[in-house]
């Protein structure tokens, strides 16, 4: 993420700056398996990488994204960011279902997708959203929750 704008100051995007991390990171696992054609451990590699990144694009699209939209200047651009979340877990199912080519895109467009994120919307959001809006994307159920656990249909 760029270090000049002041966003990371902000709770919110400093935890999705966070989960971004620790997501590619994650991603590591997958491109060792890709590499070994070993497939049990891209499944491992899947579910983990999976772990992380579905209630980070909760916590995403019911907050940050949910109040973005509002405003039609984002409304593209953040289907366009939900799309590519639900492309991502088409290819997690994809991979873990034998399909190992399918990772070095994955990991394309997840690292791709991240910086669209960082260098993108991130900055736009602390030039755009009010003080009620960010404590509506700040609320507790979103900082704290939910880490774990899996649902396939986003809200967008």
């Amino acid at each position: 993420m760029c270090s000049y704008c002041g966003c990371r100051n902000i709770p919110m995007i400093a935890k999705l700056n966070a989960e971004h991390d620790a997501i590619v990171n994650s991603s590591y696992a997958l491109e060792i398996a890709f590499r070994d054609q070993d497939l049990e451990a891209a499944r491992l590699a899947c579910k983990e990488l999976g772990d992380l990144l579905h209630p980070h694009t909760h916590r995403e699209q019911v907050g940050l994204f949910a109040e973005m939209e509002k405003d039609e200047l984002f409304t593209e651009h953040i289907a366009s960011l939900c799309a590519e979340h639900d492309e991502l877990d088409a290819d997690l199912d994809a991979i873990a279902a034998g399909d190992l080519p399918r990772i070095q895109t994955m990991i394309t467009l997840l690292n791709n997708h991240i910086d669209r994120e960082e260098n993108g919307l991130f900055p736009a959001a602390l030039a755009y959203l009010d003080d009620t809006q960010w404590d509506l994307i700040q609320r507790p159920e979103l900082m704290n929750g939910p880490e774990h656990g899996h649902t396939q249909s986003h809200p967008h």
